[in-house]
C-alpha cells in the first residue's frame, strides 16, 4: 500500500502529537488521559483511513446481528439441543428451547396461539375453606358466576317441616333462582337421613333449609348460580 505525502505527513504529526502527550503525561502523574488517548486514537485513523475510531465503532454496533441456530420444522423436530439452547423453527415462526434430551426440544406459544383474554372467564375473587372459615369457600368468576360451599350442623328433628339450617351466603345471589344441593358428609351412622327442601323465604344472601333430620351430624352445602351485580 502506497501513501501520498499528505497522508505520511498528517501520520508522523500524529505520532508526534502522541509523543508528546505521553511525555506531558509522563511529567505529571504517569497516566494518559482517557481522553487524550481516545483524541489520539482517532486522528491515526482519521489521517489514515479517513474514518474516525468512534464513527467506525458506531458503524460496527449498527450493523451486529445476533443471528440464532435455525431451520425448518423438520430440522429442529430432529434436533437435540444442549440444555438452554434456543433454536429458532421457519417454517412455524417460533421459538423451541433445548434441554439437552428431548428432540425437538420445547416449542415456545406465539400470540396467535394463546386465546384472546378478553373473552376467556376467569377467577376474579375466591376463599379457601379452613377450620376458621367452618370451611366455606366460593369461587366467583368475571362473569359473575360464582360457586360457593360449606358445612354445617343440621339440627335434629322428628316431625319434618321445621328449619334444619340457615346459611348466609359469603357472595350474595343474584336472586333465588340459584342451583342448590345440601348432603350428610362422610359415611353416614345407622339410620341418618338428611331430608331438606329449600324453604320459600330463602334469598339471595342466604339458603333456608327446612325438613328432617334423625341424627344431627355434620353436612354439607353447595351453591351455584349468578352474583348480585
Amino acid at each position: 500500500m502506497s501513501l501520498s505525502n499528505k497522508q505520511m505527513s498528517s501520520i508522523l504529526y500524529t505520532i508526534a502529537d502522541a509523543t508528546s502527550r505521553m511525555i506531558d503525561a509522563l511529567d505529571n502523574d504517569g497516566k494518559l488521559k482517557t481522553a487524550d488517548a481516545r483524541a489520539i486514537r482517532n486522528t491515526m485513523l482519521k489521517n489514515i483511513c479517513d474514518v474516525e475510531l468512534d464513527d467506525f465503532i458506531q458503524q460496527r454496533r449498527a450493523n451486529h446481528k445476533l443471528l440464532m441456530k435455525r431451520g425448518s420444522s423438520t430440522d429442529n423436530n430432529e434436533y437435540i439441543g444442549k440444555n438452554g439452547e434456543i433454536t429458532v423453527d421457519m417454517d412455524e415462526k417460533t421459538l423451541r428451547v433445548h434441554d439437552g434430551q428431548t428432540a425437538g426440544g420445547t416449542t415456545l406459544a406465539r400470540v396467535s396461539d394463546i386465546p384472546e383474554i378478553a373473552s376467556a372467564d376467569y377467577v376474579v375473587a375466591w376463599q379457601n375453606p379452613t377450620a376458621e372459615n367452618n370451611y366455606t369457600w366460593y369461587r366467583k368468576y368475571k362473569s359473575g358466576w360464582v360457586e360457593q360451599g360449606g358445612l354445617f350442623t343440621p339440627k335434629g328433628t322428628s316431625t319434618g317441616g321445621g328449619t334444619i339450617a340457615t346459611i348466609a351466603l359469603p357472595i350474595e345471589m343474584s336472586d333465588d333462582k340459584y342451583w342448590w344441593s345440601a348432603k350428610i358428609t362422610g359415611s353416614a351412622s345407622s339410620g341418618a337421613y338428611l331430608g331438606v327442601t329449600r324453604n320459600s323465604t330463602t334469598s339471595g344472601t342466604s339458603l333456608v333449609l327446612k325438613g328432617w333430620c334423625i341424627v344431627a351430624q355434620e353436612a354439607s352445602w353447595h351453591v351455584v348460580g349468578f352474583a348480585a351485580a
